[in-house]
């Protein structure tokens, strides 16, 4: 995996036939904003908020900020 990733953070990967899959346990979403909402609930449950990254079906690698109040996620950083 990409060399800025860490061990403890979430990581948001596109399936090749559709969803999302994220680490740490929760597995495959339907949406994307299934899946941050699953990492949302699972960072609420542990009280643990590391970086949550996307990696798309190219491998290029995303690092979102997300609101845990809305949901809603922005790009702060890009790697190809």
């Amino acid at each position: 995996m990409n060399h800025y990733i860490k061990d403890d953070d979430y990581v948001i990967s596109d399936r090749t036939r559709g969803g999302y899959t994220v680490n740490h346990g929760i597995g495959h979403c339907f949406s994307f904003d299934g899946a941050i909402s699953a990492i949302l609930e699972d960072m609420d449950c542990k009280q643990f908020f590391p970086s949550i990254w996307f990696v798309n079906d190219h491998g290029n690698v995303d690092l979102l900020s997300v609101n845990a109040s809305t949901g809603k996620y922005e790009v702060l950083e890009s790697y190809v």
